[in-house]
């Protein structure tokens, strides 16, 4: 209880600070995103360096949330950075629950064991074979709805009448809770799943106060059921991004509910990876198995969450039908193909990523737009899958961006690199004129003297 305490009075220290550091970032936001506005308008990867390093000011704009990274450091990511326990007495070593959690370094053996099917041949099963596995697997998925339409925002939020959280029930067992563009214009996707024993939530969404936005209260309301005691929760992140975790405060000081941390090391403690970021790590929640993927590219804690019940896959902002932001393109590449070779004997249902920001038309909507009419279907399928791991493998070094069919790949690292780099020439150009304008006024007024 001391401990839970102590925990809970670092994260309120580090939330002010990390409140603090955002305004900063978000008065940087504005200035930056003000510099233009149509890049998602060019189609094409490949610009010759001296026009990219011209747009990559420009370009800027598609930069999310460029606070986060003087946020993360103003605010030091401490206060989510270890595992939090609440009043929980249900858990293991290390604040993990023992009979919860198992970690297994090869995916097939992962698959093997959810699914009972052999491979056969040390896994070199033929095609065949391959094929009548997933048929028989996806026999054996629980069906659900995504029959739904999304909640747009307003032009006018002040009139808006939107709930702050739209719950869609996919199944009995199952929810995607999304945040109002009205809340926040990020609007992120959070997914309940309940097990027989306890439950799982992906992400808490991107608003700190319950009275904007109740995460904790709305989730609360669907675990309690008539007559029996509310099922323990783990609250956990797809990656470490602020619109995926303020809400991990209304958590606080719930009885059983565990929050995981969000740098890779927590991360890799809780589920208990051994060698980061290979390996898949299998949660149990009572009769409905997790498995847990390492995928660092967009964030170098990010996680893919695969429900071997209903055969969904969760993405975070790795996939989604949106803007896709690679802040480390190598290793974005090796989560992607290991992301390919899971879901390879693996029935995918539907691939659910983080965010919506593309209409019907595959349009792109603006960065920081409140109101999104015309949205396409969240759902995405394995094909986007292997899109993505083709579009990064044409994604080149020295490339900023990139429009697919169903999503847009951005890349921050070079964003920033060149954002940096015109800075430091500005900066440079700056002090040459001051040092000319001084030896000016020097000359000048020696020869007046003279």
């Amino acid at each position: 209880m001391a401990q839970a305490n102590e925990i809970r009075s670092r994260t309120r220290l580090g939330s002010e600070t990390e409140n603090r550091a955002m305004n900063i970032g978000s008065t940087l936001q504005e200035i930056t995103r003000a510099l233009v506005g149509q890049v998602d308008k060019i189609r094409g990867s490949e610009y010759p360096i001296i026009l990219g390093l011209v747009l990559l000011a420009v370009a800027a704009v598609f930069v999310p949330r460029p606070y986060e990274a003087a946020g993360e450091i103003l605010a030091g990511n401490r206060p989510s950075a270890e595992v939090v326990l609440v009043e929980g007495d249900a858990e293991g070593p290390d604040g993990r629950d023992g009979d919860a959690l198992t970690s297994i370094s090869n995916s097939d053996k992962t698959f093997e064991q959810a699914s009972s099917v052999a491979s056969g041949d040390g896994g070199n099963a033929s095609e065949m074979e391959s094929s009548s596995s997933k048929a028989v697997l996806a026999e054996q998925v629980t069906p659900g709805s995504m029959e739904v339409d999304w909640i747009s925002g307003s032009p006018d939020c002040a009139k808006s009448d939107e709930p702050a959280i739209q719950v869609h029930q996919y199944d009995p067992a199952t929810y995607i809770l999304r945040q109002s563009l009205c809340a926040d214009f990020e609007a992120p996707f959070m997914y309940l799943l309940i097990g027989q024993t306890r439950a799982f939530l992906l992400d808490t969404g991107a608003v700190a106060a319950e009275d904007v936005a109740p995460v904790a209260a709305t989730v609360m309301d669907l675990l309690a059921k008539e007559g029996q005691p509310r099922l323990p929760l783990t609250v956990a992140h797809s990656h470490g991004h602020f619109d995926h975790r303020r809400g991990d405060g209304q958590f606080l000081g719930l009885p059983d509910v565990v929050v995981v941390g969000n740098e890779p090391a927590e991360v890799q403690r809780f589920f208990g990876f051994d060698n980061w970021p290979e390996g898949v790590a299998s949660f149990d929640l009572g009769g409905r198995i997790l498995e847990i993927l390492p995928i660092p590219g967009h964030h170098p804690a990010g996680i893919a969450v695969y429900d071997t019940l209903t055969g969904i896959l969760l993405t975070g902002d790795n996939l989604l039908p949106g803007r896709i932001y690679v802040s480390d393109l190598d290793s974005f590449r090796a989560s992607s193909q290991r992301l390919v070779e899971f879901i390879e004997n693996r029935p995918v249902t539907y691939v659910l990523g983080g965010h919506l920001e593309m209409d019907n038309q595959g349009e792109l909507y603006g960065p920081q737009s409140t109101y999104r009419p015309d949205q396409r279907d969240l759902q995405m399928t394995r094909e986007h899958v292997l899109a993505l791991d083709q579009a990064l493998g044409d994604f080149g070094r020295y490339t900023f961006y990139s429009a697919q069919d169903a999503f847009a790949l951005v890349n921050q690292g070079n964003i920033l690199k060149g954002i940096g780099g015109m800075l430091a020439l500005f900066v440079g150009a700056l002090v040459l004129f001051g040092f000319r304008f001084i030896r000016g006024r020097r000359s000048r007024a020696v020869s007046t003297l003279t």
